[in-house]
């Protein structure tokens, strides 16, 4: 016989509010740890603080500080150790959180830049891999593994992007033992277009690395998509979502199937990957393609501020820029219908996040609190107690005299009558 389950089947996404944490009204963005050791999330301040979210402890695990200026993007490396944060002070920290509940905060690099830095994106490259495997092909191999190279994409205010790696100093060692090779991102042959005086590298607004890192994906703020090859730095293709202004975000699955691409319109496009790369590459005009799904909102119409996948890409999710309003829009990708509409009457939505191997989903509003999302586990007590009757509403009970006497059992209680009434017999002892 099987057994009987304490609660009713659940639902794989989040459906309310567990609890909430107050960050003093400067929260800004936020990012999940990709390791299977720690539940861990790093938020980005508005005063330059990155801030460790224990999702374990429910709480503020420690504080990094070390920028001057809002952060304006988050990047994990792929074994939960590195964290890279950018800045709009010009700068990129890595930070080395070898033990993530250290008091101790390690910068391991500090990178410089001319600029306001927009975003910056990271991957890592594992120190066993003599043939440069991407860590992230292997989640569980990359918890184990160090790091011995990271390849950073930095995209700067009114600058071209660079394209960044540290190698690890083996001769010196310690925090800061880096190499440092930086360049544009594309790296240009003799005889070929300088693409780099174009004015869409100089308005990038998006840079990301694709989910196997082999590809590096840019957006502008003309709405045109730029493909780099990582290996060789030269550019692939150029493209235009249908119809799209300024790009605002991109966001691959885990699986590395889909892109999702968030622009300044009202409309959330995805794409199958072997679609957007099985562009003709010698055709060096802008290409227009179609989504193969489009996300939005028919009744409000709804710019969005972020948007993310589920980790097996079973739903899609959209954060609403509606002001005064806080609603996460989840959607079914197999059939692109809606499943659920989060709401919370209060603030503004500012940036959101699910976790990357439970149904959680963090969201952070214009007060700078950040609200946890889960499963609401519906308990169903009457499997336990055919008898059990759950009410509604508190009923007011009127208890019995001897309702909750302590009695051991019916034959204790049956002799401790009888011995009683024995007691209470008239005994004549003169008679006797």
């Amino acid at each position: 016989m099987a057994n009987l389950a304490i609660s009713d089947v659940r639902t794989d996404f989040p459906e309310g509010v567990a609890y909430a944490l107050d960050g003093d009204g400067q929260l800004a963005v936020c990012k999940f740890n990709d390791s299977r050791r720690f539940n861990l999330l790093a938020v980005g301040c508005y005063d330059g603080t990155v801030r460790i979210v224990d999702l374990d402890c429910k709480s503020f695990a420690r504080d990094l500080a070390g920028h001057v200026a809002p952060v304006s993007s988050l990047s994990w490396s792929r074994n939960g150790q590195f964290l890279l944060s950018a800045s709009k002070d010009w700068n990129c920290i890595l930070w080395d959180l070898t033990d993530p509940m250290s008091p101790l905060s390690v910068k391991d690099c500090v990178l410089r830049f001319g600029s306001p830095v927009v975003m910056a994106s990271m991957y890592t490259i594992n120190e066993e891999d003599g043939n440069l495997k991407d860590s992230r092909i292997s989640m569980h191999e990359s918890d184990k593994t160090s790091v011995n190279e990271f390849r950073i994409v930095v995209s700067c205010l009114n600058q071209y992007p660079y394209i960044i790696s540290l190698t690890r100093n083996k001769e010196r060692g310690g925090h800061g033992g880096y190499i440092e090779d930086r360049a544009f991102l594309v790296n240009l042959d003799e005889g070929d277009v300088d693409l780099t005086k174009s004015s869409e590298f100089i308005q990038t607004t998006v840079v990301s690395f694709d989910s196997t890192g082999k590809f590096i994906f840019l957006g502008n703020a003309k709405g045109i998509v730029t493909v780099v090859d990582e290996a060789s730095r030269s550019v692939l293709m150029h493209f235009r979502p249908s119809g799209t202004p300024a790009i605002k975000g991109f966001h691959f699955s885990s699986d590395g199937k889909y892109v999702a691409i968030n622009s300044a319109d009202k409309t959330l496009r995805c794409y199958h990957m072997n679609s957007v790369l099985g562009l003709d590459y010698s055709v060096t005009e802008i290409q227009s393609i179609e989504p193969d799904f489009k996300y939005f909102d028919s009744i409000d119409q709804n710019r969005w501020v972020q948007c993310v996948y589920s980790p097996d890409s079973k739903y899609f999710i959209g954060g609403s820029a509606v002001k005064n309003s806080h609603k996460i829009y989840i959607w079914n990708t197999k059939s692109c219908t809606l499943e659920k509409l989060l709401e919370i009457q209060k603030d503004s939505l500012v940036d959101i996040a699910w976790h990357p191997r439970l149904p959680i989903l963090v969201s952070i509003s214009t007060a700078g609190v950040l609200n946890v999302w889960t499963v609401k586990v519906h308990e169903n007590w009457s499997a336990f107690a055919p008898d059990f009757r759950e009410l509604d509403e508190n009923v007011e009970y009127v208890e019995l005299e001897d309702e909750f006497d302590i009695v051991e059992d019916a034959q204790k209680r049956s002799i401790a009558i009888s011995k009683a009434s024995q007691e209470d017999e008239y005994v004549d002892v003169v008679g006797i």
